[in-house]
């Protein structure tokens, strides 16, 4: 489970860089986007986050 955090980890700080880049983006279009890396970003933090507390050994916790 370590690499599958680790590529967990390089998506979170990816998805995090590049909200800041939609926000910082002058077309609206671009700008749509942080909604979506957001969320995204807020996700694979959940994930680490319970993988952290082992609360995931059935899927079901």
């Amino acid at each position: 489970m370590k690499i599958v955090n680790i590529i967990l980890w390089i998506f979170l700080i990816l998805f995090g860089l590049n909200t800041v880049g939609n926000l910082l983006a002058e077309t609206n279009f671009e700008k749509f986007f942080t909604l979506l890396t957001l969320i995204s970003a807020l996700l694979i933090w959940i994930i680490l986050r319970r993988d952290k507390k082992g609360t995931h050994s059935n899927g079901f916790n």
